[in-house]
């Protein structure tokens, strides 16, 4: 009876490891979409991060505010840290 038990315990836990493991779809891009408050039109900016403060500006993309809301849509090859910039007096940075 224990050893009956056991191996049902055995089995069990194999079909969850088995279910578990499945492949998970890649995600095909990413949505960045946020309201700001106090601003209703504006331009939102992605930037590149400067290591330096002599390295140059690089603006990955941007798009503008209307009524308050922005979104931002697209692909990219690998994950980064990326600068987010409202207007020149709030920047922010997100992985």
């Amino acid at each position: 009876m224990k050893f009956l038990k056991l191996f049902l315990a055995l089995l069990i836990v194999t079909g969850f490891i088995f279910t578990s493991c499945k492949s998970v779809d890649k995600p095909d891009g990413y949505i960045i979409s946020g309201t700001v408050n106090g601003l209703d039109s504006g331009w939102v900016k992605l930037i590149k991060p400067r290591v330096l403060f002599t390295d140059s500006i690089i603006v990955l993309d941007s798009t503008e505010i209307k009524n308050g809301k922005f979104s931002f849509k697209g692909k990219v090859d690998n994950v980064d840290m990326i600068q987010v910039s409202f207007s020149p007096r709030l920047n922010t940075y997100f992985f």
